[in-house]
């Protein structure tokens, strides 16, 4: 007979009884849970275009990278070191710093931003609620 003291919390339990929910309470609940909200098309259209946006703007900042990257001379330095490796052996001090010396940090700094924004945008379309039409598509 090792019976513990009674506490507060367990008096209040022993008068808990159970309560009977409403009879469309189901119902209701799924109703509720089913219904799209009203502004979920055109969110998902917003993605959308902001999506596109950054793809284009993703297309010509990589363009304008590849120039950069060309005319700032890091083509020409990248080169040298593939076909005569000694430059690098010889002061790799100066030719790593010659090679960040010519990159474009402006255009790669874009071209990072715009990657982050189409992962953003990306991860937006997907986690969005789906319409009443979408719902109608699948059969639901």
């Amino acid at each position: 007979m090792n019976e513990e003291p009674v506490d507060d919390v367990e008096r209040l339990l022993a008068q808990m009884v159970p309560v009977e929910p409403p009879a469309d309470f189901l119902r209701s609940v799924l109703r509720q849970t089913n219904e799209p909200d009203r502004a979920t098309g055109w969110i998902r259209w917003l993605y959308a275009g902001v999506y596109v946006a950054a793809m284009l703007a993703l297309l010509l900042l990589a363009y304008g990278l590849g120039m950069a990257i060309g005319h700032n001379g890091t083509s020409t330095l990248v080169s040298e070191l593939i076909t005569d490796a000694t430059l690098f052996a010889d002061a790799p001090e100066s030719y790593l710093s010659a090679i960040l010396a010519s990159l474009p940090w402006l255009q790669i700094g874009a071209v990072v931003f715009d990657l982050a924004l189409v992962v953003i945008a990306t991860r937006m379309i997907v986690s969005a609620p789906k319409g009443r039409s979408d719902m109608d598509r699948v059969g639901t």
